[in-house]
């Protein structure tokens, strides 16, 4: 119905909430609450790539190697975060499409 439709869609727009909801007593979704994840990545993208703490990991060489070493992995942990959380919403939007499906 459309009112299942409007809910359903706030579910899945919606990242401040966690729901779990139950239609017609036989159709329950689940929703997860992601800690706005996606902000912090946000924010700490912005934080290292708009200032030269980022270029001076890359290029200058006068640093200690361990330092760039483990600052280099932080980096890398940041976009492996981004990366595996860019493929949350899809993933939960591709199962209740087809909870849906089953369910109709």
């Amino acid at each position: 119905t459309l009112s299942e439709n409007i809910f359903l869609s706030y579910m899945l727009f919606s990242e401040r909430f966690a729901i779990s909801a139950s239609l017609n007593s036989s159709f329950t979704l689940t929703y997860y609450y992601l800690f706005s994840l996606e902000s912090l990545l946000f924010y700490l993208r912005v934080a290292i790539f708009s200032s030269n703490f980022f270029y001076s990991i890359l290029f200058d060489f006068s640093k200690p190697f361990l330092d760039s070493l483990f600052f280099m992995l932080l980096l890398l942990l940041l976009l492996l975060l981004d990366y595996f959380y860019s493929g949350l919403p899809k993933f939960y939007i591709k199962e209740i499409s087809l909870v849906r499906d089953n369910y109709q």
